[in-house]
């Protein structure tokens, strides 16, 4: 054995002492994740909602921009893509402020 570690070895004969396995810091980070998991859903719902008028704008905005006096709508194809991105966006940016706050509220102070 290298120097320094120490071999744990267990016996067969000891027995687990007894006690709950159910601590509260256990509790607290199973409520903490389940509650996380609703809030994800529930916030991608919610941006799902309006997806038609967004769509829409996406749509008058494109058409809008073409010089042209019969101006084509984009295709259904493009548009899925471009909604897609827009719901993407909105869990990425979850992610990237998640790990700003903490040096944003350092910054500016309590």
């Amino acid at each position: 054995m290298p120097t320094g570690f120490q071999q744990i070895r267990r016996d067969e004969e000891e027995e687990e002492p007894a006690g709950n396995g159910i601590t509260p810091t256990l509790i607290l980070s199973v409520f903490a994740a389940v509650l996380g998991s609703l809030q994800f859903g529930y916030n991608l719902g919610v941006i799902n909602a309006p997806q038609k008028i967004i769509e829409q704008s996406y749509n008058a905005t494109w058409m809008e921009r073409q010089d042209t006096e019969h101006p084509i709508p984009i295709d259904p194809g493009t548009l899925t893509t471009l909604w897609s991105l827009s719901v993407a966006i909105f869990s990425i940016g979850g992610m990237i402020s998640s790990f700003l706050v903490g040096v944003i509220s350092e910054w500016l102070g309590r």
